[in-house]
């Protein structure tokens, strides 16, 4: 059976990520991202007591980087704890969103 009729070609993706309160992990996040041509379609973070935890929401996550990607998160220096969970399928926005417009926010 191919790969493909297993797994779908994208996932939605959540990774959960607890780590030093360093201010330099949050870019070193994105940086994994934007190696891979990769944008968050949400993103959240945060300092808890002595942590920093991060939310990475990607809604259309080609299958085959999800392993690649998880591996580079895990290596980045500070990183204590990465949760992955995969999400059902969420709507994908298409198109750019108007100036003003505070949906996407």
């Amino acid at each position: 059976m191919p790969l493909s009729a297993v797994e779908p070609a994208c996932r939605s993706v959540l990774f959960e990520l607890n780590g030093d309160p360093d201010a330099g992990l949050p870019p070193r996040v994105f940086g994994a991202l934007a190696r891979r041509d990769l944008l968050p379609d949400q993103a959240r973070a945060g300092r808890r007591g002595d942590a920093l935890w991060m939310e990475i929401g990607i809604d259309a996550l080609p299958g085959a980087l999800l392993p690649a990607l998880e591996a580079d998160l895990r290596r980045l220096v500070g990183v204590r704890r990465l949760s992955v969970m995969l999400r059902p399928d969420r709507p994908v926005s298409r198109g750019p969103v108007p100036p003003g417009d505070l949906r996407a926010a």
